[in-house]
């Protein structure tokens, strides 16, 4: 019971994230989450926020994409979990609030959809619905997106 009782904290911790990303980008139009399909940003533009995030993104899609391939299902759904909670939430969205600039809505963006696309396996219906919400053009369902 206490599984089930975590996992829809997560849940409803996911809607708000995607619900802060979405009306931190409303006043930005040039910053769109079409651009968020590739890796925003050059490095030297970037806060040492910025980068860390992204680095950390970037490590837990190739730990992810290796634990699926050895079926370690459960190792992998915890390691999104750790990042989406504790890292993009508790300390990027935390620091994102303290900036008002196009660069960090583009990484609000870009983290979100990713960690959508790598949590899309383990929580299809409520990562389809965050998606369908998403401001992206052309948007096919998120089942058959690329990482």
């Amino acid at each position: 019971e206490e599984h089930v009782l975590a996992g829809k904290k997560f849940c409803n911790k996911l809607w708000n994230i995607a619900r802060f990303v979405l009306q931190q980008n409303e006043n930005f139009p040039s910053t769109s989450f079409d651009k968020t399909q590739d890796k925003p940003l050059r490095a030297s533009k970037l806060q040492k926020e910025d980068r860390d995030i992204l680095k950390k993104l970037e490590k837990l899609s190739k730990a992810v994409s290796k634990n699926i391939e050895e079926y370690k299902f459960g190792q992998t759904l915890h390691d999104i979990y750790d990042f989406v909670w504790h890292e993009f939430a508790d300390k990027y969205i935390e620091y994102a609030k303290t900036r008002d600039d196009e660069e960090t809505k583009k990484i609000l963006s870009y983290v979100l959809t990713t960690s959508l696309k790598l949590l899309h396996p383990f929580m299809p219906f409520v990562t389809e619905e965050i998606w369908s919400k998403l401001p992206i053009e052309k948007k096919k369902l998120l089942i058959i997106s690329k990482l």
